[in-house]
């Protein structure tokens, strides 16, 4: 396998030859589920196969089998993480009525309202870092950070040693998948400060 031989342009091939037909067994499976999440869900599994090719066991059947096998697996995760996390969470807006509801005849701490504050940004961002896998936060990192070298994003996503048009298509795939993703996240993050 090209994978163990190290090939460097084995990774990119697999992407090429599998990433496009996993997606599409994934939408069929998940008709109603985020597409950001399962492409995002495909891409790590393709990525996990690419660094790790040896997890792959031919003898136990052919490799788009395996492939949909761990996504789907992936897929159901991460559904069941997204279910428990909604359980616990209350709506900022609810959270803001109840404090505004609270005593207020008491003049608040400024010390304490600074504390407040950073304990809901730190919750915000943990809410919003979750719905990203390792290496996709890293990436919304570098474009939250205003970074627009295409090479750094290559670089994170293993495709330094491709041509740099590929480089940039690719990049710029994952930046809009990310970017959607993000702004459909922004009703959790905006407040009516």
């Amino acid at each position: 396998m090209r994978l163990v031989a190290r090939d460097p342009t084995a990774p990119s091939d697999l992407a090429v030859l599998y990433l496009g037909g996993l997606i599409q067994a994934l939408r069929r499976l998940f008709p109603r589920t985020d597409v950001d999440l399962l492409e995002g869900i495909a891409d790590e599994v393709i990525f996990s196969v690419a660094q790790a090719p040896q997890q792959y066991l031919p003898e136990r059947g052919n490799l788009a089998t395996y492939l949909r096998l761990a996504a789907r697996r992936d897929v159901l995760n991460a559904l069941a993480r997204e279910r428990r996390r909604a359980r616990w969470q209350i709506p900022l807006r609810d959270v803001e009525l109840l404090q505004r509801a609270g005593n207020t005849s008491q003049e608040a701490d400024p010390a304490e309202l600074v504390s407040d504050r950073l304990a809901d940004a730190a919750s915000l961002i943990a809410q919003v870092h979750a719905r990203f896998s390792s290496s996709e936060w890293e990436i919304v990192q570098l474009i939250l950070d205003g970074e627009r070298r295409t090479e750094r994003f290559a670089a994170l996503l293993g495709l330094a040693d491709r041509p740099r048009e590929e480089q940039a298509r690719e990049v710029k795939r994952v930046k809009d998948r990310l970017l959607r993703r993000l702004r459909r996240l922004a009703p959790l993050v905006q407040r009516d400060d």
